[in-house]
């Protein structure tokens, strides 16, 4: 049986709004007080100094996720599998590398019968990703605008 993707939905530690706004708060607690009549403009320039020398890492698109819902296919079986980082609370700077793993769901999958047209199949498919989020992802951001999108054009 041949498997087909159909989506990688990410999970990210926090939404983007939120992420950018403890980035922020990171740095400024880590820019020192300067002395001088230009204290408020250096500390500035620092800050964003630091943002720019600290792009790489903190890009929340890329380095802020910490899981992915996989959905896929076969024969007449669609699955959703979830990959997920063990560790609960992720800094929001780090150089180290987060493996996630199959969490083995029970349950996660359902079967397309004859009748079953696309929207059918598309409902179905969006209230077991809805379930799976609700049960198995505490705390954390799931990104569905690509699927609801492709969804919404189905």
């Amino acid at each position: 049986m041949e498997e087909k993707i159909l989506f990688h939905i990410p999970i990210y530690r926090e939404d983007r709004d939120s992420f950018y706004k403890d980035l922020h708060q990171h740095f400024n607690k880590s820019v020192k007080e300067s002395s001088g009549a230009n204290r408020e403009k250096v500390n500035e320039l620092l800050k964003q100094s630091m943002l720019k020398s600290n792009r790489g890492i903190g890009e929340w698109e890329y380095n802020q996720t910490c899981g992915w819902l996989k959905i896929h296919m076969t024969c007449n079986d669609v699955w959703v599998e979830l990959f997920m980082d063990k560790k609960r609370k992720a800094s929001i700077l780090s150089g180290r590398k987060r493996f996630v793993e199959n969490q083995l769901l029970n349950g996660t999958h359902f079967s397309i019968d004859e009748n079953d047209n696309n929207d059918k199949i598309a409902i179905k498919l969006e209230n077991l990703i809805k379930a799976v989020v609700k049960s198995h992802v505490k705390n954390k951001y799931v990104d569905l605008s690509n699927f609801m999108s492709t969804y919404k054009k189905a």
